[in-house]
């Protein structure tokens, strides 16, 4: 079942789980990005699965409303498949 209050929730834990990248997997005097920052967690959740994580790349683009850049995605997908 949808909920938002569930939704926000993972929200908040990603960004705390970024934030914990952002501290351990950077030196002190580098100001990290989020992207950044969710690009390492995204390769260790998926363990460095690169298929994975083009799919994962389709998918936040759909949920963003760029359907010609997925589709481009999902010819690459293809390919590797």
């Amino acid at each position: 079942m949808y909920s938002d209050q569930t939704n926000i929730m993972a929200m908040q834990k990603s960004k705390e789980a970024m934030q914990l990248i952002k501290k351990n997997s950077f030196t002190d005097d580098y100001s990290a990005t989020d992207s950044e920052s969710l690009g390492i967690l995204v390769s260790k959740v998926l363990e460095w699965d690169g298929l994975q994580i083009l799919e994962t790349l389709g998918f936040a683009l759909e949920n963003a409303n760029f359907h010609s850049e997925n589709a481009q995605v999902q010819e690459m997908i293809t390919k590797l498949k």
